[in-house]
């Protein structure tokens, strides 16, 4: 796909090679990203010089050029942040039942853990369990939470997904 963008990239306008890549790469980049993303950083390294040689393609610069304006020039997530955006979307439809009932007791709040009061009991923040090893640190279960507890309370706490 990639290959694809970079022989249109000398034909079409550069607003079709940005429609290009939100049609034949984001899908990969989306799909099932709260799974598979939560991993070692040398494990996706690949794809993220992949999606960086892409945003270069696009804004027909160097291949050393360094990609941090590009996307902010793009608008467009890099797999990190897609990372958090989905995994923050799905915590919030958790947090305000939307997701199907197999998640209804997904996770522990931490006023639900402790009768008393203390530090880490705010509002909307869940229990973190305990971990062994360093898959455990990666599932959907710790990484998710991580996310979300260091997420603000202001946007944690808004009413509606759009907002």
């Amino acid at each position: 796909n990639i290959g694809i963008i970079k022989r249109l990239s000398k034909i079409v306008p550069h607003h079709v090679l940005i429609t290009l890549y939100n049609t034949l790469l984001t899908p990969y980049l989306n799909y099932c990203n709260i799974n598979w993303a939560c991993n070692y950083h040398g494990r996706l390294k690949q794809l993220e010089v992949l999606q960086k040689r892409v945003v270069r393609i696009i804004c027909n610069t160097d291949r050393l050029a360094s990609t941090s304006s590009l996307f902010k020039q793009l608008n467009l997530l890099r797999l990190h942040d897609i990372k958090i955006f989905l995994i923050a979307q799905f915590m919030y439809k958790y947090h305000h039942c939307l997701l199907p009932k197999v998640f209804h007791d997904y996770f522990v709040l931490n006023s639900n853990v402790h009768e008393h009061y203390t530090r880490s009991s705010a509002k909307n923040k869940y229990h973190l369990p305990s971990i062994d090893t360093n898959i455990r640190k990666f599932s959907i279960k710790f990484s998710d939470l991580i996310i979300w507890n260091n997420t603000p309370n202001h946007i944690t706490s808004v009413t509606s997904l759009a907002i």
